[in-house]
């Protein structure tokens, strides 16, 4: 039995220390707020259930789905309604549905005949990048031309980075798209590709009958993951506990906390780290080799704040029969799109009442998202009564607001990631983890601390174990 320190207890962290102790290891997880989970957070109030961070999750990736299967947690699902799979763009002032069959590609209002032409011929296109790291946005001006960029892309990175996709690295924020294009020469060929890959892997069991897609939550919010991770930890939390210095001691490493008892510091066997990049500043760190922090590039986070309103149903002129409505750039407005988060799941609204659920600020208007209260909610019922024909005030209202809300895979990532991969190498013992190291979905992120758990294992010989404990 090895003993382990995990610093943070996000879902990385949790996920980490939870995997750690299936396995038999003594663990220890330190985090400087009062709960776990993160940005993650749920809220239930009058019948109205507002999610912060996260407000869904795509079917778990296989590595993840055994730890969710011991937690217990089917009875709490709720799968995603069928609405879900139709999403909405805006375009000239109003939400437009996004086509998902070739018939509505050619008949949707939302792209020129050009671009249409450009997306029906992408296949015969054998431009190639000029080399080294590519944004997403160039990536796809290449491919599928500007107008893509504008009404495709660029929302798409507003709801899953509330980033800029002239600044994205396509190698590390979307590495499926430059995949496609390396290993098929064209996104279409490599979509029907990968389509009929996964229809062979599933008919010879590789790949398990559940659609890749399938969209879930729980019945009282995405915060149902990050306390039934907690739960599993019991006391080997340790709430309001920051750690102040880390730093190499014999074999092991020495830890030392700041908590509601004083100062403390724990000599364990490893570490994981699974604070957010940006919290890595706040430690002080000596590495085996002298390296510090410094050897880690900053990462950029967009600043997000995150808006739930419950309006009666008949001031809503919009028929919220799908995921939510995402705003390009170019349009123009002042947030980055709406969840319709009542029709997605269950239990959402009281009867006769929606849930809405908007983004503000992000790479794009970063400022917004910091100004007051008043401020970004007036700019939400504007856009909202806009876009949605929404008539009335809100009947509910909470606004959580992150300072670093998601972290920007931006070009140059990699240099970011070869520092990060030779900060563990030289520091044997220490593993970073976290939203910036593997991805930002849930799924991403639960596996990066599953990662993170396994590397543990592998690189601690048996035997070899540092004295543990704690001393004041």
């Amino acid at each position: 039995m090895a003993s382990i320190a995990v610093i943070g207890a996000g879902v990385a962290g949790l996920t980490a220390a939870v995997e750690l102790k299936r396995a038999g290891h003594a663990v220890t997880v330190f985090e400087a707020d009062d709960r776990a989970g993160g940005v993650i957070q749920s809220v239930r109030h009058g019948g109205f259930l507002a999610d912060f961070g996260a407000n869904s999750m795509l079917a778990p990736p296989p590595l993840v789905r055994g730890l969710l299967s011991s937690l217990d947690l089917k009875r709490h699902r709720v799968d995603a309604s069928t609405a879900a799979s139709r999403r909405y763009v805006v375009r000239g002032g109003r939400p437009l549905a996004v086509p998902t069959s070739p018939l509505a590609l050619v008949t949707t209002p939302l792209f020129s005949v050009g671009a249409k032409l450009r997306m029906l011929t992408e296949a015969f296109n054998r431009s190639r990048p000029a080399g080294g790291e590519e944004s997403v946005a160039s990536l796809v001006e290449r491919r599928l031309g500007a107008e893509i960029v504008q009404y495709a892309l660029d929302p798409i990175v507003a709801g899953v980075y509330a980033g800029n996709p002239h600044r994205l690295s396509a190698m590390h924020a979307m590495p499926l798209l430059g995949g496609l294009e390396a290993r098929y020469g064209s996104f279409v060929k490599g979509a029907l590709g990968l389509i009929q890959e996964r229809r062979r892997d599933r008919a010879r069991g590789v790949l398990p009958p559940e659609p890749e897609g399938k969209m879930f939550s729980y019945r009282d919010g995405m915060a149902t993951l990050p306390l039934a991770l907690a739960k599993a930890l019991d006391h080997d939390i340790h709430y309001r506990t920051r750690v102040t210095r880390l730093g190499p001691v014999g074999s092991g490493w020495r830890v030392v906390t700041l908590g509601p008892e004083g100062p403390a510091q724990h000599l364990v066997d490893a570490v994981i780290c699974a604070a957010p990049a940006h919290g890595l500043a706040r430690i002080e760190f000596a590495g085996k080799q002298g390296e510090d922090w410094s050897a880690l590039p900053g990462i950029e986070y967009s600043p997000v704040a995150v808006v739930v309103s419950g309006y009666k149903r008949e001031e809503v002129r919009h028929a919220l029969d799908g995921f939510g409505v995402l705003v390009p750039e170019r349009e123009g407005r002042q947030t980055l799109g709406t969840l319709f988060s009542s029709s997605l799941f269950a239990e959402r609204a009281p009867a006769g009442y929606v849930t809405l659920t908007t983004f503000v600020g992000g790479a794009r208007q970063p400022d917004l998202a910091l100004s007051q209260d008043a401020t970004v909610e007036a700019a939400v019922d504007r856009d909202l009564a806009h876009l949605l024909g929404i008539t009335g005030t809100p009947t509910f209202r909470l606004v959580q607001r992150h300072t670093r809300a998601i972290p920007q895979y931006n070009v140059g990532y990699g240099a970011v990631k070869e520092r990060m991969d030779r900060l563990e190498r030289t520091n044997p013992g220490l593993f970073l983890t976290g939203s910036y190291r593997n991805g930002v979905s849930v799924g991403d992120v639960m596996t990066s601390g599953l990662l993170a758990a396994q590397a543990v294992g592998e690189n601690l010989p048996a035997g070899d174990v540092a004295p543990s404990g704690a001393t004041g």
